[in-house]
């Protein structure tokens, strides 16, 4: 299966995935733009109007998919995003996280963390 756009209809899914990990999740709280690959993974790119700035959050797996897929899956959707936000001409991308696991593979991608801190920032040309 391929990364795509998340549409709508993809929601109950998402939730479903939040749910395993004690989260609840809103429609109405997600943005129109994510990627997911479908059964497995998805992200989101919140967009602020007139702001070169967005933030990326909600990064969600279904915890019944092998754990080797959803390594392959999360990969493939941060890849999504950040090609996305790259090609939207955003200089900025922030996100944050509590845990080390999820701030190491941003690093790989490029962010930018200081020791200790949970914010996330990747710099965009």
């Amino acid at each position: 299966m391929q990364v795509r756009r998340y549409s709508a209809a993809d929601f109950a899914q998402v939730a479903a995935w939040g749910a395993q990990w004690g989260a609840s999740y809103d429609s109405d709280l997600l943005p129109p733009v994510g990627f997911i690959w479908p059964g497995v993974a998805a992200y989101f790119v919140y967009e602020p109007v007139g702001c070169s700035v967005v933030w990326l959050e909600n990064l969600v797996t279904n915890q019944q998919a092998p754990a080797q897929l959803r390594q392959l899956a999360i990969e493939a959707v941060i890849s999504a995003a950040l090609a996305y936000v790259a090609s939207t001409g955003r200089k900025v991308a922030y996100a944050s996280t509590n845990l080390q696991a999820v701030v190491d593979r941003a690093v790989v991608h490029g962010a930018h963390s200081e020791p200790g801190q949970t914010l996330l920032t990747l710099k965009f040309k």
